[in-house]
């Protein structure tokens, strides 16, 4: 297990330091696994493509805010993602600059609708839930994610600290409960 860790942070270390110097869109797999010392099966034994290793990078860190709160996503778990990501901001802008049908947006916005999903299904103890609640959570993941990139992108002199608070200040009571519980494998 240790090995299979090893070879996805190998790729995704490498991805970042290919960024430096090209577009998400410029790099191809065949490059990257050529400066990692890996074959392409390598790669593909782990990814699908090179979005699904942002997706991974993403899903790492959005992972480690959730083991430290033990699942739970309150104001402060909100807080030490968007510090992590503006430690990160060089990687997330160069990956939120592409605009491809798998781009980072989108996956984004799934993570943040199936993680709440998840949630509010064992905290209302249903199989389903509402139109209202699916739309709601549809809604305010589509806003999170597109503030969550202007953010990124331009500096608006807001720090990390405030911006979480006002994303989660206003975001639906119907699906950001205080706190809810966020389901994660």
């Amino acid at each position: 297990m240790a090995l299979v860790s090893g070879t996805k942070w190998l790729f995704a270390k490498t991805l970042r330091d290919m960024l430096r110097e090209n577009t998400l869109r410029q790099i191809k797999v065949i490059d990257l696994c050529k400066a990692c010392g890996a074959d392409r099966q390598t790669f593909y034994y782990h990814f699908r493509d090179k979005y699904d290793l942002v997706a991974w990078i993403y899903e790492q860190t959005f992972q480690e805010v959730l083991r430290g709160a033990g699942g739970v996503f309150r104001l402060e778990e909100m807080e030490k993602l968007l510090l992590a990501f503006q430690e990160d901001r060089f990687f997330y802008k160069k990956v939120f600059d592409d605009h491809s049908q798998n781009s980072l947006m989108s996956y984004i916005q799934e993570v943040n609708v199936n993680y709440t999903r998840k949630g509010l299904l064992k905290e209302q103890n249903t199989d389903s839930l509402s139109q209202e609640i699916e739309f709601s959570m549809r809604f305010f993941s589509h806003a999170w994610s597109g503030c969550m990139k202007d953010w990124i992108a331009e500096d608006h002199g807001i720090d990390a600290k405030q911006y979480a608070k006002l994303l989660y200040d206003n975001t639906s009571a119907l699906v950001l409960r205080n706190p809810v519980t966020i389901y994660h494998e």
